[in-house]
């Protein structure tokens, strides 16, 4: 955060001038004197001037009354010095200034920008000074660098102390001979693993989840037999999981072999050879279109101009055709032609339609 600058008088005296009465309060105080956290709270809680208890501080048990107490100081210009008594306190992430305003009861809080390097105003709340305080801005920052080890330090305890409380009963007690994760063999992995069978529950739940037994891995499946991961096996080991399932194959070799289809390896891969990409510049000879469509099924179903029987081709009655064809087009005619005609007189317009259309 760099240096610290003290809070001189002056400038406590600039920020009365605004804020102080608080009920007399400017309808648009500037607002560079306040702090970034208390102008987001204007800014996200549409706060204005004209709720001014609202607007100088922040909520607590206390606001109402500190306000009051505020509401009755009154600035001695000719001794305002004397009527300001400041104390500095930080929270390690930022810095804090206390002035307590005669004796009123009350102390004016303000925050150090380190962007601009100044005191913004923060908070009005009741005496006494928090602690630890201190009466310098040196001090505070000798304080701040005696206090972060330790505290850091603690806190990082006690972190650790809460994740390694979680999920232990009452008594339970490590195992000296516990396998630590950094070996290197499968072994090892499992034995790491194995150490989280006591935890139990979750975090938002209050019945106790059942123990796993570790000597008997069982793993049950749909359409599977119940089978045991023999303990000379390792879950990670490179051929774990190929002998365990020769191990469940042999345990029940006919069953087994009901539900495994044989699909050869050769079947699933694509000469690329065969496969030809079309290229517009390029287009394929008579030949190669020959050899493309001499592999592609027939379409089951399809019209065919001509069916064969006993090795005679008959034709297909054309006046069969043409009668579907009239059908088709009377069909969709129905449907465009007026409201209200009825069958006789809409067959007669057809009719007409197709004289019409062939003379």
């Amino acid at each position: 955060m760099g240096l610290l600058a003290t809070l001189t008088p002056v400038s406590i005296s600039i920020v009365l001038e605004y804020i102080s009465p608080p009920s007399q309060i400017l309808q648009n105080p500037p607002p560079h004197l306040f702090s970034q956290s208390l102008l987001q709270r204007h800014h996200f809680l549409d706060i204005h001037p004209d709720d001014p208890v609202q607007y100088l501080s922040w909520p607590s048990p206390d606001q109402q009354q500190a306000f009051s107490l505020f509401e009755s100081f009154s600035l001695d210009q000719k001794h305002s010095d004397s009527q300001f008594r400041i104390r500095y306190t930080t929270d390690r992430e930022s810095f804090f200034a206390h002035v307590e305003l005669g004796s009123s009861g009350v102390r004016l809080v303000f925050q150090w920008d380190s962007r601009d390097e100044s005191w913004k105003y923060h908070n009005v709340t009741l005496m006494p000074f928090p602690l630890p305080s201190y009466e310098s801005v040196t001090d505070v920052q000798r304080g701040l660098a005696s206090e972060s080890p330790h505290e850091s330090n603690q806190a990082l305890t006690d972190e650790d102390a809460y994740w390694n409380a979680y999920g232990q009963d009452d008594d339970y007690k490590p195992d000296a001979d516990t396998v630590l994760p950094s070996q290197t063999d499968a072994q090892a992995e499992d034995a790491y693993w194995a150490q989280y069978a006591s935890v139990q529950g979750t975090a938002d739940s209050t019945i106790p989840s059942p123990l796993i037994d570790a000597k008997q891995k069982t793993l049950t499946q749909v359409g599977f037999y119940e089978s045991e991961w023999p303990e000379t096996t390792s879950r990670h080991s490179p051929n774990g999981d190929t002998d365990q399932r020769q191990h469940s194959a042999s345990s029940h070799p006919d069953s087994q072999t009901e539900n495994i289809l044989d699909i050869p390896y050769s079947s699933l891969n694509i000469d690329p050879s065969t496969t030809h990409q079309f290229d517009p510049h390029s287009p394929p000879s008579p030949r190669e279109l020959r050899d493309r469509l001499s592999v592609l099924s027939p379409l089951h179903g399809e019209a065919t101009p001509a069916e064969q029987a006993n090795g005679i081709v008959k034709s297909i009655d054309p006046t069969a055709t043409t009668k579907d064809a009239i059908r088709g087009i009377y069909s969709l005619w129905k449907l465009s032609s007026r409201v209200g005609m009825s069958s006789d007189e809409g067959r007669e317009e057809f009719l007409k339609l197709v004289q019409e259309a062939i003379e």
